[in-house]
């Protein structure tokens, strides 16, 4: 490449670049393999790979996947418009003073977004493909934005499936004594997320300073933070903390790891205790409440009303 002309001394990065595809499973896999020179002289490598089934309706599944995404599409239309009319009704300052008004809005916003970038990914493999057969396979085409598009479809159901978790929450307001609890315990919860941001920052700090010029998961402050982000949930690997040195390394890595986990458990123990002494005050001969028999039975009737 340098012979060629390819590589000089205001080279800054190269991307290589392939599409595979194995016709067996339907799988296409993108992988970018990214050089990049620095002014200081180092070299700092980076790998992408995704597989996706890009071929859409090509399962035997056809038409039942057709029929599930017109019946959820239909149904997000319907929820948009039920939500439309309770903001009429309620008008924007009633609406707006529910947390689940703006839960709600996110979790449409998610759906549209799905939607758009579904389209997107099926128009970006259409394109890709008619360059392909108009070319005879003989010049390289892209599916980089077919994938990208793919990656963004997934992580947005991702977020909605977690949203749609979120809203099993509101279950707990059929608990007065959860309810109870969660009202003494939430400006302790507030400080202690404050102390679990500062450990992280700490830390991040620490490990960019220490690792930025060896390591690429480490070259920014924001990168550290993702890095030990994934580090705590063992999404990467933790023996380029241990290959820096044996002894900083391990030190670095144990420190993190103990004191974060200290102060979690700490939080889970702060909840329990506090739950366990409003328990001991709670009348224990109090009737037995069936709030949430009733709210259903409640919205049952209103339908056939």
């Amino acid at each position: 490449m340098k012979e060629r002309g390819w590589i000089d001394q205001e080279t800054r990065a190269i991307f290589i670049e392939l599409t595979l595809y194995n016709p067996n499973i339907d799988m296409f896999t993108t992988i970018v393999h990214l050089l990049e020179f620095p002014e200081y002289g180092a070299v700092h490598s980076s790998n992408y790979e995704s597989s996706s089934r890009l071929y859409h309706f090509s399962t035997s599944y056809t038409n039942t996947v057709a029929i599930s995404e017109i019946v959820v599409i239909t149904f997000n239309l319907a929820l948009m418009y039920t939500e439309y009319l309770r903001f009429k009704n309620l008008g924007k300052k009633s609406y707006f003073r529910s947390i689940w008004s703006y839960i709600q809005w996110v979790e449409i916003g998610l759906a549209v977004s799905i939607f758009v970038f579904f389209l997107l990914r099926f128009s970006a493999v259409e394109i890709a493909m008619s360059q392909l057969k108009k070319s005879k396979m003989q010049v390289f085409v892209s599916f980089y934005s077919a994938t990208i598009a793919d990656s963004i479809v997934t992580y947005c159901m991702g977020g909605l499936l977690a949203s749609l978790t979120l809203k099993s929450v509101k279950l707990v307001r059929f608990n007065r004594k959860m309810m109870t609890t969660l009202h003494v315990v939430t400006s302790i919860l507030f400080y202690y997320l404050i102390v679990i941001a500062v450990i992280l920052v700490a830390f991040s700090s620490f490990a960019y300073m220490l690792l930025h010029g060896h390591y690429y998961g480490y070259r920014y402050f924001s990168s550290s933070l993702f890095s030990n982000i994934c580090l705590l949930m063992s999404l990467r690997e933790s023996l380029t903390i241990f290959e820096y040195d044996r002894v900083i390394g391990p030190i670095l890595l144990m420190s993190f790891v103990f004191v974060f986990y200290y102060t979690i458990m700490t939080l889970v123990l702060i909840f329990l205790n506090v739950a366990r002494i409003l328990l001991k005050k709670e009348r224990m001969k109090e009737p037995l409440k069936f709030d949430i028999v009733d709210y259903v039975s409640w919205k049952i009737s209103k339908y056939f009303h």
